[in-house]
Protein backbone atom coordinates (compact mmCIF):
# COMPACT_ATOMS: atom_id res chain seq x y z
CA UNK A 1 0.00 0.00 0.00
CA UNK A 2 1.38 3.59 -0.91
CA UNK A 3 1.27 6.70 0.47
CA UNK A 4 -1.05 9.36 -1.14
CA UNK A 5 1.20 11.82 -3.03
CA UNK A 6 0.96 15.41 -1.97
CA UNK A 7 -2.72 16.88 -2.96
CA UNK A 8 -3.19 20.14 -4.57
CA UNK A 9 -5.98 20.64 -1.87
CA UNK A 10 -7.65 25.00 -1.74
CA UNK A 11 -6.77 26.54 1.45
CA UNK A 12 -10.39 27.84 1.27
CA UNK A 13 -13.69 26.62 2.07
CA UNK A 14 -14.01 22.34 1.29
CA UNK A 15 -13.31 20.45 -1.57
CA UNK A 16 -13.32 16.35 -2.60
CA UNK A 17 -12.46 13.86 -5.24
CA UNK A 18 -14.64 10.75 -6.59
CA UNK A 19 -14.60 8.60 -8.93
CA UNK A 20 -17.36 6.30 -10.64
CA UNK A 21 -15.37 2.94 -8.77
CA UNK A 22 -14.79 4.51 -5.45
CA UNK A 23 -17.25 7.26 -5.21
CA UNK A 24 -16.19 9.99 -2.55
CA UNK A 25 -12.23 9.20 -1.89
CA UNK A 26 -11.48 12.26 -0.23
CA UNK A 27 -12.60 15.44 1.23
CA UNK A 28 -10.85 18.61 2.65
CA UNK A 29 -11.97 21.83 4.41
CA UNK A 30 -15.48 22.80 5.93
CA UNK A 31 -18.47 19.98 5.83
CA UNK A 32 -20.81 21.90 6.92
CA UNK A 33 -23.75 22.53 3.86
CA UNK A 34 -22.69 25.99 1.63
CA UNK A 35 -24.47 27.28 -0.79
CA UNK A 36 -24.23 25.62 -4.58
CA UNK A 37 -25.05 28.80 -7.15
CA UNK A 38 -25.21 27.47 -10.69
CA UNK A 39 -23.67 23.77 -9.51
CA UNK A 40 -27.16 23.21 -8.41
CA UNK A 41 -28.36 23.11 -12.10
CA UNK A 42 -26.93 19.64 -12.35
CA UNK A 43 -29.44 18.70 -9.79
CA UNK A 44 -32.57 20.81 -11.69
CA UNK A 45 -31.49 19.05 -14.76
CA UNK A 46 -31.04 15.12 -13.74
CA UNK A 47 -34.87 16.00 -11.85
CA UNK A 48 -36.44 17.46 -15.28
CA UNK A 49 -34.72 13.99 -17.04
CA UNK A 50 -36.30 12.40 -13.99
CA UNK A 51 -39.78 13.89 -15.02
CA UNK A 52 -39.51 13.86 -18.63
CA UNK A 53 -36.78 11.71 -19.99
CA UNK A 54 -34.99 12.28 -23.14
CA UNK A 55 -32.45 9.52 -24.86
CA UNK A 56 -29.26 10.09 -26.24
CA UNK A 57 -29.79 11.45 -29.85
CA UNK A 58 -33.33 12.93 -29.12
CA UNK A 59 -34.30 16.29 -29.78
CA UNK A 60 -37.36 16.00 -26.93
CA UNK A 61 -40.64 18.01 -27.01
CA UNK A 62 -40.79 21.42 -28.19
CA UNK A 63 -41.16 24.05 -24.94
CA UNK A 64 -43.27 27.54 -25.97
CA UNK A 65 -41.99 30.68 -24.24
CA UNK A 66 -44.75 32.24 -22.32
CA UNK A 67 -45.04 35.91 -20.60
CA UNK A 68 -43.95 34.54 -17.82
CA UNK A 69 -41.00 33.46 -19.28
CA UNK A 70 -40.12 36.77 -20.33
CA UNK A 71 -40.80 38.28 -17.17
CA UNK A 72 -38.66 35.47 -15.51
CA UNK A 73 -35.93 36.44 -18.02
CA UNK A 74 -36.09 40.14 -17.23
CA UNK A 75 -35.70 39.42 -13.48
CA UNK A 76 -32.86 37.58 -14.04
CA UNK A 77 -31.55 40.32 -15.91
CA UNK A 78 -32.00 43.42 -13.45
CA UNK A 79 -30.59 40.90 -10.33
CA UNK A 80 -27.38 40.50 -12.65
CA UNK A 81 -28.00 36.69 -13.28
CA UNK A 82 -26.85 34.88 -16.39
CA UNK A 83 -29.50 34.58 -18.61
CA UNK A 84 -30.55 33.70 -22.49
CA UNK A 85 -32.83 35.88 -23.97
CA UNK A 86 -36.23 34.34 -24.80
CA UNK A 87 -39.14 36.04 -26.43
CA UNK A 88 -43.44 35.28 -26.08
CA UNK A 89 -43.61 32.49 -28.80
CA UNK A 90 -39.86 31.63 -29.27
CA UNK A 91 -39.77 27.95 -29.41
CA UNK A 92 -36.94 25.99 -28.56
CA UNK A 93 -36.51 21.69 -27.96
CA UNK A 94 -35.67 20.33 -24.75
CA UNK A 95 -32.57 19.02 -25.85
CA UNK A 96 -31.89 23.23 -26.60
CA UNK A 97 -33.19 24.43 -23.29
CA UNK A 98 -30.67 21.75 -21.24
CA UNK A 99 -27.82 23.31 -23.31
CA UNK A 100 -28.73 26.92 -22.66
CA UNK A 101 -28.95 25.76 -18.63
CA UNK A 102 -25.99 23.78 -18.50
CA UNK A 103 -23.14 25.97 -21.26
CA UNK A 104 -24.35 29.16 -20.74
CA UNK A 105 -25.78 28.71 -17.62
CA UNK A 106 -28.95 30.31 -18.08
CA UNK A 107 -30.91 30.59 -14.58
CA UNK A 108 -34.42 31.63 -16.42
CA UNK A 109 -34.10 28.85 -18.39
CA UNK A 110 -33.51 26.45 -15.14
CA UNK A 111 -36.60 28.17 -14.35
CA UNK A 112 -38.10 27.75 -17.11
CA UNK A 113 -37.53 23.81 -17.63
CA UNK A 114 -38.45 23.36 -13.71
CA UNK A 115 -41.97 24.97 -13.97
CA UNK A 116 -42.62 23.14 -17.46
CA UNK A 117 -41.58 19.48 -16.08
CA UNK A 118 -43.25 20.04 -12.25
CA UNK A 119 -45.69 22.85 -12.92
CA UNK A 120 -44.38 25.17 -9.73
CA UNK A 121 -41.00 25.79 -8.18
CA UNK A 122 -42.72 24.47 -4.56
CA UNK A 123 -43.58 21.16 -6.47
CA UNK A 124 -39.76 20.83 -8.15
CA UNK A 125 -38.38 21.39 -4.62
CA UNK A 126 -40.33 18.47 -3.12
CA UNK A 127 -39.47 16.82 -6.33
CA UNK A 128 -35.92 17.37 -6.13
CA UNK A 129 -35.33 17.31 -2.54
CA UNK A 130 -37.11 13.66 -2.19
CA UNK A 131 -34.25 12.69 -4.86
CA UNK A 132 -30.96 13.54 -3.52
CA UNK A 133 -32.61 12.50 0.17
CA UNK A 134 -33.15 9.03 -2.22
CA UNK A 135 -29.41 9.16 -2.99
CA UNK A 136 -28.77 9.21 0.54
CA UNK A 137 -27.76 12.79 0.42
CA UNK A 138 -28.49 14.21 3.58
CA UNK A 139 -26.67 17.34 3.21
CA UNK A 140 -27.74 18.68 0.24
CA UNK A 141 -31.19 20.90 0.16
CA UNK A 142 -32.93 22.46 -2.86
CA UNK A 143 -35.00 25.72 -2.51
CA UNK A 144 -35.79 29.13 -3.12
CA UNK A 145 -35.49 28.60 -7.37
CA UNK A 146 -34.30 25.96 -10.03
CA UNK A 147 -30.99 27.79 -10.81
CA UNK A 148 -29.03 28.27 -7.60
CA UNK A 149 -29.02 31.99 -7.72
CA UNK A 150 -30.95 31.49 -4.27
CA UNK A 151 -28.47 30.91 -1.41
CA UNK A 152 -31.36 28.46 -0.26
CA UNK A 153 -29.97 25.59 -2.41
CA UNK A 154 -26.96 23.72 -0.33
CA UNK A 155 -24.99 20.93 -0.60
CA UNK A 156 -21.12 20.08 0.76
CA UNK A 157 -18.39 19.17 -1.82
CA UNK A 158 -18.76 15.45 -0.70
CA UNK A 159 -22.76 15.81 -1.95
CA UNK A 160 -22.00 17.60 -5.18
CA UNK A 161 -19.16 14.86 -5.95
CA UNK A 162 -21.65 12.16 -5.94
CA UNK A 163 -24.20 14.39 -7.98
CA UNK A 164 -22.10 14.86 -10.37
CA UNK A 165 -20.99 11.15 -10.76
CA UNK A 166 -24.77 10.75 -11.69
CA UNK A 167 -24.09 13.52 -14.78
CA UNK A 168 -21.79 11.49 -15.76
CA UNK A 169 -23.94 8.16 -15.73
CA UNK A 170 -26.88 10.48 -17.89
CA UNK A 171 -25.73 10.24 -21.35
CA UNK A 172 -28.04 13.01 -22.55
CA UNK A 173 -25.95 15.49 -19.79
CA UNK A 174 -22.80 14.04 -19.91
CA UNK A 175 -22.57 14.60 -23.51
CA UNK A 176 -24.39 18.23 -23.16
CA UNK A 177 -21.82 18.86 -20.35
CA UNK A 178 -19.03 18.34 -22.68
CA UNK A 179 -19.97 20.58 -25.41
CA UNK A 180 -17.70 23.76 -26.09
CA UNK A 181 -20.65 25.72 -27.59
CA UNK A 182 -24.37 25.61 -29.12
CA UNK A 183 -26.55 27.29 -31.37
CA UNK A 184 -29.63 27.76 -29.20
CA UNK A 185 -32.70 29.55 -30.36
CA UNK A 186 -33.02 32.94 -28.97
CA UNK A 187 -29.82 33.11 -27.91
CA UNK A 188 -27.50 32.07 -30.82
CA UNK A 189 -24.20 30.77 -30.46
CA UNK A 190 -23.76 29.96 -26.85
CA UNK A 191 -20.49 29.54 -25.54
CA UNK A 192 -19.91 27.02 -22.64
CA UNK A 193 -18.80 28.84 -19.12
CA UNK A 194 -16.22 26.26 -18.46
CA UNK A 195 -13.19 27.14 -19.85
CA UNK A 196 -10.95 23.81 -19.07
CA UNK A 197 -12.77 21.81 -22.04
CA UNK A 198 -9.92 23.18 -24.20
CA UNK A 199 -7.34 20.67 -21.67
CA UNK A 200 -7.48 17.35 -23.78
CA UNK A 201 -8.81 15.16 -20.63
CA UNK A 202 -11.35 17.58 -18.99
CA UNK A 203 -15.16 16.26 -20.23
CA UNK A 204 -17.31 18.45 -17.98
CA UNK A 205 -18.99 19.82 -15.72
CA UNK A 206 -20.43 23.33 -14.31
CA UNK A 207 -19.48 26.33 -12.86
CA UNK A 208 -21.13 28.68 -10.33
CA UNK A 209 -20.80 31.61 -8.66
CA UNK A 210 -22.93 34.17 -6.48
CA UNK A 211 -21.72 36.75 -3.60
CA UNK A 212 -23.16 34.18 -0.84
CA UNK A 213 -21.72 31.06 -2.52
CA UNK A 214 -18.25 32.57 -3.88
CA UNK A 215 -16.83 30.44 -6.67
CA UNK A 216 -17.92 26.85 -7.04
CA UNK A 217 -16.80 24.62 -9.55
CA UNK A 218 -17.66 20.99 -10.41
CA UNK A 219 -14.53 19.48 -12.88
CA UNK A 220 -14.96 16.23 -14.50
CA UNK A 221 -11.86 14.40 -16.37
CA UNK A 222 -10.18 11.31 -17.28
CA UNK A 223 -7.29 9.53 -16.96
CA UNK A 224 -6.21 6.75 -19.36
CA UNK A 225 -3.73 3.37 -19.09
CA UNK A 226 -3.44 1.80 -22.31
CA UNK A 227 -6.95 1.28 -23.52
CA UNK A 228 -8.29 1.29 -19.77
CA UNK A 229 -9.56 5.05 -18.76
CA UNK A 230 -11.45 6.20 -15.49
CA UNK A 231 -13.41 9.31 -15.48
CA UNK A 232 -12.21 11.49 -12.02
CA UNK A 233 -14.63 14.44 -10.53
CA UNK A 234 -13.04 17.11 -8.40
CA UNK A 235 -15.26 19.80 -6.52
CA UNK A 236 -14.22 22.92 -5.39
CA UNK A 237 -16.43 25.20 -3.54
CA UNK A 238 -15.97 28.82 -1.15
CA UNK A 239 -13.11 30.18 -3.71
CA UNK A 240 -13.43 34.19 -3.49
CA UNK A 241 -14.25 33.67 -7.29
CA UNK A 242 -15.57 31.10 -10.07
CA UNK A 243 -12.44 31.66 -12.15
CA UNK A 244 -10.11 30.59 -8.83
CA UNK A 245 -12.38 27.85 -8.39
CA UNK A 246 -11.42 26.77 -11.54
CA UNK A 247 -7.83 27.25 -11.67
CA UNK A 248 -7.56 25.28 -8.41
CA UNK A 249 -9.75 22.58 -9.24
CA UNK A 250 -7.83 21.82 -12.58
CA UNK A 251 -4.43 21.45 -9.88
CA UNK A 252 -6.30 19.43 -7.44
CA UNK A 253 -7.20 17.05 -10.50
CA UNK A 254 -3.41 17.35 -11.63
CA UNK A 255 -2.14 16.42 -8.54
CA UNK A 256 -4.86 13.50 -7.96
CA UNK A 257 -3.92 11.30 -11.17
CA UNK A 258 -0.41 10.33 -9.89
CA UNK A 259 -2.54 8.20 -6.87
CA UNK A 260 -4.35 6.30 -9.00
CA UNK A 261 -2.61 3.09 -10.46
CA UNK A 262 -4.73 0.74 -13.03
CA UNK A 263 -3.41 -2.99 -11.74
CA UNK A 264 -4.23 -6.32 -10.40
CA UNK A 265 -6.36 -5.77 -7.39
CA UNK A 266 -7.32 -9.78 -6.95
CA UNK A 267 -5.51 -12.65 -8.40
CA UNK A 268 -6.85 -15.34 -10.16
CA UNK A 269 -5.82 -18.31 -7.72
CA UNK A 270 -5.03 -16.25 -4.87
CA UNK A 271 -6.63 -17.57 -1.30
CA UNK A 272 -9.99 -15.79 -0.33
CA UNK A 273 -10.72 -18.61 2.61
CA UNK A 274 -9.68 -21.49 4.57
CA UNK A 275 -12.89 -23.55 5.82
CA UNK A 276 -12.78 -26.33 8.21
CA UNK A 277 -15.37 -29.53 7.89
CA UNK A 278 -15.74 -31.18 11.05
CA UNK A 279 -15.38 -34.60 9.37
CA UNK A 280 -12.05 -33.62 7.23
CA UNK A 281 -8.99 -33.09 8.47
CA UNK A 282 -7.24 -30.74 5.97
CA UNK A 283 -9.30 -27.62 5.56
CA UNK A 284 -10.52 -26.32 2.28
CA UNK A 285 -8.94 -23.83 0.19
CA UNK A 286 -11.02 -21.42 -1.31
CA UNK A 287 -9.32 -19.73 -4.30
CA UNK A 288 -10.55 -16.87 -6.88
CA UNK A 289 -11.23 -18.40 -9.51
CA UNK A 290 -10.52 -15.18 -12.07
CA UNK A 291 -8.81 -12.47 -11.55
CA UNK A 292 -10.10 -8.75 -10.79
CA UNK A 293 -8.21 -5.40 -12.60
CA UNK A 294 -9.28 -1.74 -11.52
CA UNK A 295 -8.29 1.22 -10.57
CA UNK A 296 -6.78 1.91 -7.12
CA UNK A 297 -6.28 4.56 -5.07
CA UNK A 298 -2.85 4.79 -3.32
CA UNK A 299 -3.85 4.16 0.44
CA UNK A 300 -7.32 2.44 -0.19
CA UNK A 301 -7.10 -0.85 -1.94
CA UNK A 302 -10.44 -2.82 -2.08
CA UNK A 303 -11.77 -5.25 0.58
CA UNK A 304 -11.67 -8.62 -0.82
CA UNK A 305 -14.64 -11.24 1.18
CA UNK A 306 -15.70 -14.23 0.78
CA UNK A 307 -19.24 -15.26 0.77
CA UNK A 308 -19.76 -18.80 2.24
CA UNK A 309 -22.82 -21.00 0.85
CA UNK A 310 -24.98 -22.53 3.35
CA UNK A 311 -23.49 -26.34 3.96
CA UNK A 312 -25.79 -27.88 6.36
CA UNK A 313 -28.15 -29.40 3.95
CA UNK A 314 -24.57 -31.26 2.28
CA UNK A 315 -23.83 -32.57 5.92
CA UNK A 316 -27.36 -34.30 6.43
CA UNK A 317 -27.49 -36.00 2.90
CA UNK A 318 -24.16 -37.05 2.48
CA UNK A 319 -23.42 -35.00 -0.82
CA UNK A 320 -19.80 -33.36 -0.98
CA UNK A 321 -20.43 -29.73 -0.21
CA UNK A 322 -20.80 -26.27 -2.14
CA UNK A 323 -18.48 -24.24 -0.62
CA UNK A 324 -17.04 -22.28 -3.24
CA UNK A 325 -19.53 -18.82 -2.99
CA UNK A 326 -18.56 -15.74 -4.67
CA UNK A 327 -16.03 -13.46 -3.88
CA UNK A 328 -16.60 -9.79 -3.64
CA UNK A 329 -14.22 -6.96 -4.34
CA UNK A 330 -15.37 -3.98 -2.62
CA UNK A 331 -13.89 -0.30 -4.30
CA UNK A 332 -14.54 2.70 -1.16
CA UNK A 333 -16.70 2.58 1.48
CA UNK A 334 -19.65 -0.32 0.51
CA UNK A 335 -22.62 2.27 0.79
CA UNK A 336 -21.29 4.58 -1.81
CA UNK A 337 -18.92 2.41 -3.65
CA UNK A 338 -18.92 -0.57 -6.24
CA UNK A 339 -18.64 -4.11 -5.61
CA UNK A 340 -17.59 -6.96 -8.46
CA UNK A 341 -18.37 -9.85 -7.58
CA UNK A 342 -15.72 -13.36 -9.32
CA UNK A 343 -16.25 -17.30 -8.74
CA UNK A 344 -14.48 -19.37 -6.46
CA UNK A 345 -13.33 -22.50 -6.91
CA UNK A 346 -12.43 -25.32 -3.93
CA UNK A 347 -7.76 -25.61 -3.89
CA UNK A 348 -8.54 -28.70 -1.68
CA UNK A 349 -10.58 -31.86 -2.47
CA UNK A 350 -13.48 -31.91 -0.34
CA UNK A 351 -14.83 -35.16 0.45
CA UNK A 352 -18.23 -36.35 1.26
CA UNK A 353 -19.30 -36.71 4.98
CA UNK A 354 -19.20 -40.01 6.63
CA UNK A 355 -22.26 -42.41 7.47
CA UNK A 356 -21.37 -41.67 11.27
CA UNK A 357 -21.29 -38.25 10.44
CA UNK A 358 -24.44 -38.05 8.68
CA UNK A 359 -26.44 -40.04 11.36
CA UNK A 360 -25.23 -37.81 14.00
CA UNK A 361 -25.99 -34.95 11.70
CA UNK A 362 -29.58 -36.73 11.49
CA UNK A 363 -29.89 -37.04 14.68
CA UNK A 364 -29.20 -33.51 16.03
CA UNK A 365 -32.46 -30.93 16.32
Amino acid sequence: MNAVKPLAWPEYGQSAIATPTYGVIETHGETTPHPTASTAKVITMLAVLEKKPLQRGESGPILTMKQADVESHAWYVAHNGSNTPVYTGLQLTQYQAIQAVLLASSNNMADTLALWAFGSLDAYHAYANAMVRGWGLKNTTIGGDASGLSPLTTSTASDLARIALRVLDQPVLAEIVSQAEADVPGAGVIYNTNRLLKQGNIVGLKTGETVEAGGNFILAGTQGHGTQSQQVVVVVMGAPLASVAIDDSFELFQSSLGNFEYRVVLAEGASVARIVLPWQDEAADIIAAQSVRGWMWANRPPTVSYVSPDVIEADRTGVAPHIAGPVRVTFGDENTGTTRSVPSRVETPVSPPPFWWRAWRAATP
